[in-house]
């Protein structure tokens, strides 16, 4: 029995041993079949399709379901042909010194964007890639978390060991281009059969749904990194700055010469929208320095833009949103104010000008490291105020002072504002915000506005208590708004045509001394008539303008909402 039982072990033993090894066997079968440059290029693109991508088909299912029920035929037709694609494009790479390099840097961009698409509900076009190249160490730091390393661990690492892991088994150049053109020349004809037969409904879908595209990853990621090099900085010849404004004068109230300054003051916000400003009518008193300043709040104003890289410029610019261009070179307000003999400095607390500074007078304010309101995690916006008391008190031709603001740049809210504001609790208190309740996201954001309205506050009554000196004006406004999960997107930087309001509506707040107002001739009651009506960056250009009473061919009256609003001086007609 003992000798019985020790055999039947044995054979069980061995029968197991050999089932073992015809499973490594069968295994090894199939990384040898996989280890050939066409099973590796089908086999990526269909990792970037089914892993990297699932955001992409929500968003297709979402936008073609009827009544609840997928298109399913789209759906799968749709897949064939983007993986039919980008299997053509990776079998055009598959040459021995380039397949591996390639696959791990698709890897690298991929499980990136998707981090950021997934987390944030952002979408990759230009203008985000603009916001990646131009921003700075500080906002860069934000936002690598621990969830992001952990992310591309799983979802770059892992994948990166195993491409290295596998030997991949190529021909001969002839064979190998051989190859390459049956594969390249079967997934173009087979993608022409698909949008043939589809032609109807992908012409429909796409015409009207063209952000999809700006989620298919790695190609969203690829196209638009090289059209923002393209556009900034592969260009063979460099267009010459239009000049705008060569013939603007400042127009003086001969009726008023008591030789103070005019001073004009405009503060840029950062990421404020304009829901949350109590002033607009939010729940929440995050504004009270507005509320009780005693200027004038525009509560329907649309930002240029979804992003500081394109808000900023595009809103010191003459053209407005349709007509703006990152590549026009255009000469912007600021120059205009200056060639009319304005003194006009830029104070900067945040990620740079973006090129509306570049012709007058810069200060770097997130350098003052012996600051008092300077850490390790950079400037608060109060540093903009160190100072500022010389900047007003000397020289007496006209002062325009821009104070560019962090405001509320997320992710890392809780950066934003000194303890002492840390009023609306519990807070975010990382820069990881999806791992925080909504309404601690919520309460860390009002602060900073609050904190905002602290700052404007403080340079009213800078203001206030120089009106024996200077005719004094302030304009307080945000470059673009922010999202704070609504329909489960957050920060900023969609498309504007998808955009949602929470990205687009922004605050603009004016407020005028009397003096002011007088010398520069105008109704302050009749502009506090227009705070309601629709205004958008595009009348800043020509307000500005207005406000100061420069006369230039460049200012379009109609855009001007003071232009309405102006008492004519009589000694000296326009």
């Amino acid at each position: 029995m003992i000798l019985n039982n020790s055999s039947s072990k044995h054979n069980s033993s061995e029968k197991t041993k050999t089932v073992h090894s015809s499973r490594v066997s069968l295994l090894y079968s199939v990384f040898e079949r996989i280890a050939t440059p066409t099973y590796f290029t089908a086999l990526l693109s269909l990792v970037f399709l089914s892993f990297y991508n699932r955001p992409m088909w929500l968003e297709v299912q979402r936008l073609t379901s009827i009544d609840g029920n997928s298109d399913w035929i789209f759906l799968i037709t749709l897949f064939l042909c983007i993986f039919f694609a980008m299997n053509a494009v990776l079998t055009l790479l598959s040459w021995s010194f380039l397949l591996k390099p390639i696959s791990i840097i698709l890897i690298l961009i991929t499980a990136s964007a998707n981090y950021f698409i997934s987390v944030f509900g952002v979408m990759i076009d230009r203008e985000m890639i603009r916001n990646v190249f131009e921003t700075d160490v500080a906002e860069f730091s934000d936002l690598i978390t621990l969830r992001l390393i952990i992310h591309l661990i799983v979802g770059a690492a892992i994948p990166i060991w195993l491409i290295l892991r596998i030997r991949i088994r190529f021909q001969t150049v002839p064979q190998e281009i051989k190859r390459q053109g049956v594969v390249f020349l079967t997934s173009l004809v087979l993608i022409a059969v698909i949008i043939f037969l589809q032609f109807p409904h992908y012409s429909v879908f796409f015409r009207n749904n063209r952000h999809v595209r700006h989620m298919v990853t790695p190609i969203n990621a690829i196209y638009a990194t090289s059209s923002y090099l393209k556009r900034t900085h592969f260009k063979t010849t460099k267009k010459p700055i239009r000049k705008v404004g060569q013939d603007a004068i400042f127009i003086k109230n001969q009726s008023i010469n008591d030789g103070k300054r005019i001073v004009f003051i405009m503060i840029v916000g950062e990421t404020a929208r304009a829901a949350n400003y109590s002033i607009q009518g939010y729940s929440r008193p995050t504004s009270p320095n507005l509320e009780q300043g005693g200027g004038i709040y525009f509560s329907n104003v649309s930002s240029c833009g979804t992003a500081t890289a394109i808000s900023l410029p595009c809103m010191f610019s003459p053209e407005g949103r349709e007509k703006y261009s990152p590549s026009r070179y255009s000469e912007g307000l600021l120059d205009v104010l200056a060639q009319a003999g304005a003194q006009v400095v830029w104070r900067n607390n945040n990620s740079g000008c973006k090129g509306t500074c570049n012709r007058i007078k810069y200060e770097n304010m997130t350098k003052h490291e012996t600051s008092e309101y300077c850490g390790e995690d950079g400037c608060i916006d109060e540093v903009l105020l160190d100072g500022i008391e010389e900047i007003l008190d000397q020289g007496t031709e006209p002062l325009v002072l821009v104070l560019h603001l962090k405001g509320s740049h997320g992710p890392a809210y809780y950066k934003r504002y000194p303890d002492t504001f840390r009023r609306f609790t519990p807070t975010c208190d990382k820069a990881d915000i999806t791992g925080c309740e909504r309404q601690s996201i919520i309460n860390t954001y009002d602060n900073t506005l609050l904190y905002t309205d602290h700052v404007i506050g403080r340079v009213l009554t800078l203001l206030k208590a120089r009106q024996e000196r200077n005719h004094a004006a302030l304009l307080y406004v945000s470059d673009h708004g922010e999202s704070l999960g609504e329909n489960n997107i957050y920060l900023h930087g969609l498309p504007y045509s998808i955009a949602p309001k929470e990205q687009t509506h922004v605050p603009l707040y004016l407020w005028l001394s009397k003096s002011f107002s007088a010398i520069q001739g105008l109704d302050s009651a009749c502009i506090d008539r227009l705070k309601e009506k629709p205004h958008s960056h595009d009348h800043l250009f020509h307000s500005v303008l207005g406000l100061m009473n420069v006369q230039t061919t460049a200012r379009q009256t109609e855009l001007d909402f003071t232009a309405t609003c102006r008492k004519r001086d009589k000694s000296n007609p326009q």
